[in-house]
């Protein structure tokens, strides 16, 4: 069975506001393909990270485009 990861999408919204999204996901492909679908919702937007937690609690940054 697949472990579960949970994955923090972080990302500045058009007036300046920080956005989270929390998604729980199987791998971290799932997790980009993810982002990448909420990505066409935030058009104009360049700040943001994809954030993984390990199983030691640590979080891990997957990928981020900060502008």
């Amino acid at each position: 069975m697949e472990v579960l990861s949970q994955y923090r999408i972080c990302y500045m919204d058009l007036h300046g506001r920080k956005i989270i999204k929390t998604s729980v996901s199987s791998n971290d492909s799932e997790a980009l393909i993810e982002y990448k679908r909420m990505r066409k919702d935030m058009s104009g937007h360049t700040d943001w990270k994809l954030l993984k937690k390990d199983k030691n609690g640590k979080t891990i940054l997957l990928a981020a485009n900060e502008a």
